[in-house]
């Protein structure tokens, strides 16, 4: 049953040279390992069944691949990825499986299942993310750009006003199954298009897809608990305070401050309280300059006096350093706090305690991720290397604008 499937793999081997040569993705460069292979296997599984019911290229496609005889499939890349994401979608609701944002039948052009979709691939687009209206001066549809996602208005899907009041059976986390149009997209919009951009579409496995789309989606998404909420802003405060006193403190400091990035610093914190919770023993963090220092004095615990010293430079010995650099082939860079780490315990309300690393950072900053992987793993290995004992260790890797040409580990 198989057989198509090897020929359009042996057709992969033939044509990834050249793809490769063109320096661009297609759908041959991960057909034996993603969404696409899904796909193309379910469109087998459908031609043997009834080739009729088959759009007519791809029964030419398959009858030419049972043939041994070389054929261009219908679909490549990105579009054959979709209709892939389409097709696990579409199966979860025949199947029965609680997946959130997929209804059963569609109403109006285009339908309910498209509205959702859009608002699941382009809802982060009209997120809340200017409360303050800061941006207003670009006046964005003179540069053009449509201030809103058309694809986002009902309209857009052929519905009308009249259909606002219409009830669908949708299954949608935090909707009942008879719920109005005008109630859909009040939560569609509250889900997608609210204080936070939440965009994961373009992901290609659908395993991390669902577990970001089942959780965002559910009302419980967002921390309603005023104690829970009063520990994020002191989080956000701590690390905002940080940055606004080296800031004034040390003007003329080289500084890669986390400005703009605050959020992260208490997300990872709240994600190794919370893996303590559940048994982690230690943390291994990878990263590049910016906002590390941050990191290392709000998550790792480094003491804010050692750090200061840093920052003065107390604690060099600079009449060795300048008598060094005479004779040996370097001079003193004065960034050298940013190429630091550290290891302290970790302490949590709960109880729990963790060993937190924050591992060195070379100049080519991609580098410290292999590095931080392979130390997580050795520690791993030590353990026992069982499956529980794996589970006690956790490496955290941030990235830095240096990933985009992987630099360091090209």
């Amino acid at each position: 049953s198989a057989r198509a499937l090897t020929h359009t793999r042996k057709a992969v081997a033939q044509r990834l040279p050249r793809l490769l040569e063109l320096g661009r993705r297609s759908f041959y460069e991960d057909a034996a390992s993603t969404t696409n292979t899904l796909y193309l296997e379910s469109l087998y599984t459908q031609y043997q069944a009834d080739p009729s019911k088959l759009d007519a290229k791809w029964g030419e496609y398959f009858a030419a691949m049972e043939a041994g005889q070389q054929a261009e499939p219908p679909a490549m890349g990105s579009s054959l990825r979709q209709l892939g994401i389409e097709t696990r979608l579409a199966a979860a609701v025949t199947s029965g499986e609680a997946a959130a944002g997929l209804v059963a039948s569609s109403s109006g052009a285009g339908g309910l299942q498209n509205l959702i979709r859009a608002y699941q691939v382009r809802g982060h687009e009209s997120a809340s993310l200017d409360p303050l209206n800061l941006h207003s001066w670009r006046h964005w549809q003179e540069k053009g750009i449509a201030e809103s996602v058309p694809e986002l208005d009902p309209t857009y899907h052929g519905f009308a006003e009249a259909d606002m009041e219409k009830t669908f059976d949708v299954s949608f986390a935090g909707l009942n199954k008879g719920a109005t149009l005008r109630e859909i997209v009040d939560t569609l919009r509250h889900v997608y298009c609210n204080s936070i951009g939440i965009e994961y579409m373009h992901i290609g496995d659908l395993q991390k897809l669902d577990w970001i789309r089942t959780r965002v989606e559910s009302p419980d998404f967002l921390p309603a608990d005023k104690e829970k909420l009063i520990k994020i802003y002191s989080e956000l405060m701590k690390v905002d305070t940080f940055e606004q006193f080296l800031n004034t403190q040390y003007k003329t400091t080289k500084r890669f401050g986390v400005d703009g990035g605050e959020a992260a610093v208490a997300g990872v914190n709240a994600a190794i309280e919370r893996a303590a919770e559940m048994g982690l023993q230690e943390v291994v963090i990878g990263m590049p300059h910016r906002g590390r220092l941050n990191v290392l004095t709000n998550v790792v615990g480094k003491p804010l006096v050692q750090m200061f010293a840093e920052f003065k430079g107390t604690h060099y010995d600079f009449e060795n350093l300048v008598e060094k650099s005479q004779t040996d082939d370097w001079l003193f860079a004065g960034d050298v706090k940013y190429h630091l780490g550290t290891s302290n315990v970790r302490e949590f309300a709960s109880g729990k305690s963790v060993l937190a690393t924050l591992e060195a950072n070379p100049s080519h900053l991609e580098t410290v991720n292999t590095v931080t992987l392979g130390r997580a793993r050795a520690k791993q290995y030590y353990l026992g290397n069982t499956a529980e004992t794996r589970s006690r260790i956790m490496p955290i890797l941030f990235h830095g604008d240096a990933s985009f040409a992987g630099q360091g580990v090209c």
